[in-house]
């Protein structure tokens, strides 16, 4: 009888650790109700997002790799950063889950902010500093979720365009054009040397200051069309950066304080302060 107890023992074991293999990965597995929402949103896959409050809102598309907002271009960083807080599920916790407490957390329908992210929407209530109250919109329960700010939820569309005129780096562009009223010349880079396209070779240190201020070269704010008026039509300059098969093409127009740029890409107004504008009105002797 003894010698059967220590087989049966061992076997009965075994069995266990058997079952225990195929039951515990399934609770491990198991995700919670907020990650099974998000995990159903291929963030690759995704060409829209919007933001909307009881009074304002603001459409974001995404055109192969650029997002953009009424046609011009989007910031895609901070894009990317809403959907990234939104889709977040560590650290997430779950507050309530009646319709009955929506109210009283800031996350009803036509209260909250609607904040849809492709076909799915989510329904955030005021962010504090240790995150945002969401609702996914298939449901009833209210998530804690960490790192949604303020403004993240901005429907303010100056908050979103994309501030960089010039989004490539000094190692990457290799021609640039510079138009001015009075005289017109290129710059080419040949042999890690840049050189006026009639072969002369720039003076290196008078060059490379201006080659890193138009380095991705950012605006300091955004205009509405009606501002423009306020700008003479005569251009001051016209800058075309090229870097392989892209380019971006900047019209400045010189007013009392500062100047207009005109993005060509997407036609977009900024304003860049004089310092900033002057340093690249540059002629041919001032590089020789």
């Amino acid at each position: 009888m003894r010698n059967l107890k220590a087989p049966v023992l061992i076997l009965l074991i075994l069995i266990l650790a058997l079952a225990g293999k195929m039951v515990l990965p399934q609770f491990a597995q198991k995700k919670s109700p907020y990650e099974q929402v998000v995990a159903t949103i291929d963030k690759d896959a995704i060409s829209s997002v919007s933001i909307t409050t009881k009074n304002e809102s603001v459409a974001l598309t995404r055109e192969n790799d650029t997002w953009k907002i009424s046609g011009k271009h989007a910031d895609k960083d901070k894009v990317e950063d809403l959907i990234k807080q939104l889709t977040i599920h560590e650290g997430v916790q779950l507050i309530a889950q009646t319709e009955q407490r929506h109210k009283e957390l800031g996350v009803a329908t036509g209260q909250a902010t609607e904040v849809k992210v492709g076909d799915i929407s989510f329904y955030v209530a005021t962010p504090s500093a240790a995150g945002a109250l969401v609702r996914p919109a298939n449901g009833d329960d209210v998530y804690l979720v960490p790192g949604i700010s303020s403004f993240l939820l901005s429907t303010t569309s100056s908050y979103w365009i994309d501030m960089t005129l010039i989004s490539y780096g000094i190692d990457q562009y290799n021609r640039i054009e510079f138009a001015r009223t009075k005289e017109r010349f290129t710059l080419v880079k040949q042999d890690e040397k840049w050189m006026i396209e009639n072969g002369k070779e720039v003076k290196s240190e008078k060059w490379d200051p201006v080659a890193q201020k138009i380095s991705y070269l950012v605006a300091d704010g955004s205009l509405g069309e009606e501002k423009i008026r306020e700008y003479p039509k005569l251009s001051s300059l016209t800058m075309t950066v090229s870097a392989g098969n892209e380019k971006e093409t900047l019209t400045f127009f010189q007013g009392k304080d500062n100047y207009l740029v005109i993005r060509g890409s997407d036609g977009g107004y900024f304003v860049v302060n004089s310092d900033k504008a002057e340093a690249l009105l540059l002629s041919q002797q001032d590089l020789l």
